[in-house]
């Protein structure tokens, strides 16, 4: 069982390729393979949005806005992704 407020069983499918996500000990079988950055700005605001995909097709979004801090944070997260 994974930990968390609500149990549930370690083995997860990804729809698109028909592998487990998670092994049945609980560890992570896929591996970040890229992660890109998009920087939006407009008149008052900049966000940055991050992009995290796999090799097993699953992707996610985030958002890692510091205000006057744009190219510092990208440059970050990219020299960490190394």
């Amino acid at each position: 069982m994974c930990e968390g407020l609500f149990p549930v069983p370690c083995c997860r499918r990804n729809r698109d390729t028909d592998r487990d996500v998670v092994t049945q000990e609980g560890e992570l079988s896929m591996k970040i393979t890229r992660i890109e950055t998009y920087t939006v700005s407009v008149d008052w605001k900049n966000w940055l949005f991050v992009k995290v995909l796999t090799d097993d097709g699953v992707s996610g979004l985030g958002e890692a806005t510091m205000n006057g801090f744009i190219k510092t944070t990208e440059a970050a997260i990219h020299v960490s992704s190394q």
